[in-house]
């Protein structure tokens, strides 16, 4: 059961719950991904099926994370993820203070909510869409068994939508598309038309962002990019959601 605040309680069924984290899933106080059977509206947050329990093991205070995730909705970032702080139970037993928040995630009901998680499969061949929308993140440790490739600046890039096997028959297309897009990118920073690869605003917001909160995993790790078509029908990547800022703000 998930016991928000003393006087509100919400409980569902839950469908799967599991660790998440990279650095923090080395600490004591563990963090979870929890998916329920069904969207529900917890606290007062957007109605959604997966949540984020973050332990925010480095910050005692456990306002880091708060204070920039609503700065960064409160400037217009997209995909800001709304939270909560909840007291968590498992089996009875009392885990601690968590900070629930939508987990980063794409289709209905979750906080990228503007395509699916198959966006980029082509409904009549079933093979790979000539243009297509994903979520993928700069991650210095992705994880073995992560859908996660090198690109050509040397950062990890791992998707979090779509997240294909080796043994899927679109992951080679996929990869290469992803692959050769954020190399197309990367490639016009700095040029005079970026605004044609990259949402200038929003890659200057979450700049501020970080420069504002010290953080200094920017760019680096723990940094997000949405890949869709602006509201000209161009594709090109957003900086969002904004994450992982429990070791910010000095």
């Amino acid at each position: 059961s998930i016991g928000y605040g003393i006087t509100m309680r919400e409980s569902t069924d839950v469908k799967k719950m599991k660790g998440r984290g990279n650095t923090s899933w080395n600490a004591d106080k563990k963090g979870f991904n929890v998916t329920f059977q069904n969207a529900i509206q917890l606290a007062g947050l957007q109605k959604c099926k997966k949540f984020s329990l973050i332990s925010n093991f480095q910050d005692a205070a456990m306002a880091r994370n708060r204070i920039l995730f609503d700065l960064s909705d409160e400037v217009g970032i997209p995909y800001s993820s709304d939270s909560r702080f909840i007291d968590l139970y498992t089996n009875g037993v009392y885990q601690g203070t968590y900070q629930i928040c939508q987990k980063v995630d794409v289709g209905k009901n979750t906080l990228v909510d503007d395509f699916e998680e198959d966006d980029y499969l082509d409904a009549e061949t079933g093979g790979v869409k000539s243009d297509f929308s994903f979520v993928a993140e700069i991650d210095s440790s992705p994880a073995a068994d992560d859908f996660h490739f090198t690109v050509s600046n040397g950062n990890n890039l791992t998707m979090k939508a779509p997240e294909l096997e080796t043994s899927d028959k679109n992951y080679t297309a996929v990869r290469n598309y992803i692959r050769d897009s954020y190399n197309t990118m990367y490639s016009h920073i700095g040029s005079a038309d970026v605004n044609n690869y990259i949402d200038v605003n929003s890659l200057a917001k979450v700049y501020i962002i970080n420069e504002l909160g010290k953080n200094w995993d920017s760019g680096a790790s723990s940094f997000y990019l949405t890949y869709k078509p602006d509201s000209d029908g161009t594709y090109k990547y957003f900086a969002s959601p904004v994450w992982d800022y429990d070791n910010s703000l000095g």
